[in-house]
């Protein structure tokens, strides 16, 4: 089973309070567009953990109820946000600065092999590439879009898989940024994060040149 983020899980806690419930009750307890409702709907359905029912109805088109299936009350229990967070903690009192820096550049490692790479010469063009990352973002359960900025383009993240580490400690973004820079071969700048306020977190993306 895919990995389920943290705003994942806070959708699905939604839902365990007030199901069943239709999209539209859902947009109002969680506060999103019916687009990201639908979104999260479609990939915890395809995972198993939310099932739906249809509403009776005499005309139009056919609406449903949602709920937690078995599986999904199960999720709800897991503790891995919690033990990120001790791991992250362990790595960051470890007082041998060489040791630390070493571990730190294997978790980054993990978030490039994770992304995957491009080969330079077949993948040279910057917007296929980008576009390539959001897609392999996505394919982890992340919200992701991509915008342009003049010439550039940006990558706005929705959704966090390490929410709970982040807010503890903001270096945990340094190295998805840094592992995005070394995904796409070119300069990657957080111009925006949700632990400051801002809405989404963006990644502004530069040439290499």
């Amino acid at each position: 089973m895919a990995q389920v983020d943290q705003s994942e899980t806070k959708f699905l806690r939604t839902l365990q309070r007030v199901q069943p419930a239709t999209v539209r009750e859902l947009v109002s307890e969680t506060g999103v567009t019916a687009t990201a409702v639908r979104h999260w709907l479609t990939r915890l359905g395809d995972m198993g953990l939310i099932g739906r029912e249809a509403i009776k109805q005499t005309r139009g088109r056919p609406q449903h109820r949602y709920r937690l299936t078995d599986s999904g009350i199960r999720v709800l229990g897991d503790e891995t946000p919690e033990l990120a967070v001790l791991l992250w903690q362990e790595i960051q009192s470890i007082e041998d600065t060489e040791v630390r820096e070493r571990l730190l550049a294997r978790v980054k490692r993990e978030f490039v092999e994770r992304l995957g790479g491009f080969d330079q010469n077949e993948t040279t063009d910057l917007s296929q590439r980008v576009e390539s990352l959001r897609k392999r973002l996505e394919s982890r359960g992340l919200m992701a879009e991509v915008t342009l900025e003049g010439d550039l383009p940006v990558i706005r993240e929705h959704s966090c898989p390490y929410h709970a580490v982040a807010q503890i400690d903001s270096g945990i973004c340094d190295i998805e940024q840094e592992a995005f820079a070394e995904v796409l071969g070119t300069s990657v700048e957080l111009s925006a994060c949700r632990l400051d306020g801002h809405r989404c977190c963006e990644f502004q993306i530069g040439s290499s040149s």
